[in-house]
């Protein structure tokens, strides 16, 4: 970590706690919740879903995958988790809260009593992040199921990711992401011929 990326940072929010992320070794991350894009030399935009009464999790796009802040606050700042099956979550159960000492690692059973919603469609926001997930190849399409249910709350029938990632289902989210998103739809098509899927 260079004097010049730590004054680029600070000029654009200012911190005493900069430190490289140790799983992404472009981004600069402090314990207010704010990361700093090396390669692009800017601080990188909190976006997230406002459908959502109390908003959705904060998110970053980053080398153009798209990236749960309180995610990369955890596994940064926090020991490994006891369970691979446990996520990061917010104490104060404020989504927009991404401090270090705003996060925890909880069962992932505890996170999901917040409310399930059962076969409620996706937005394409949600899409996006699904998409983008898959095609990172962090899980499979069975797996999508339970990341689904995690991160937004929602329940949905299992076959619905094997039609998802193909384009079979939500078509018009699909196409919008073509344009929109290429890269992550060409990750997927690999990820999918890997498995010998299509």
């Amino acid at each position: 970590m260079s004097t010049r990326e730590i004054n680029a940072a600070n000029k654009q929010f200012e911190s005493s706690t900069w430190e490289v992320h140790i799983k992404h070794s472009e981004l600069l991350i402090c314990e207010e919740g704010q990361l700093f894009d090396t390669i692009e030399f800017k601080l990188c935009k909190h976006s997230y879903n406002n459908r959502y009464a109390k908003g959705g999790y904060n998110f970053i796009r980053f080398k153009g995958s798209m990236y749960n802040v309180h995610d990369l606050m955890g596994s940064h700042y926090l020991p490994v988790k006891p369970d691979p099956t446990d996520v990061y979550d917010h104490l104060d159960t404020n989504k927009r809260n991404n401090t270090k000492s705003n996060i925890t690692i909880v069962p992932k059973s505890v996170n999901n009593v917040s409310g399930t919603i059962k076969n409620t469609r996706l937005t394409y926001e949600e899409y996006m992040i699904v998409m983008n997930h898959y095609s990172c190849g962090e899980c499979s399409q069975n797996g999508l199921k339970k990341y689904v249910k995690g991160a937004f709350g929602k329940d949905t029938d299992d076959t619905l990711y094997t039609r998802l990632v193909k384009g079979e289902t939500y078509k018009s989210f699909y196409e919008r992401l073509s344009n929109e998103e290429p890269a992550i739809i060409e990750h997927i098509q690999g990820v999918l011929r890997r498995k010998g899927r299509k």
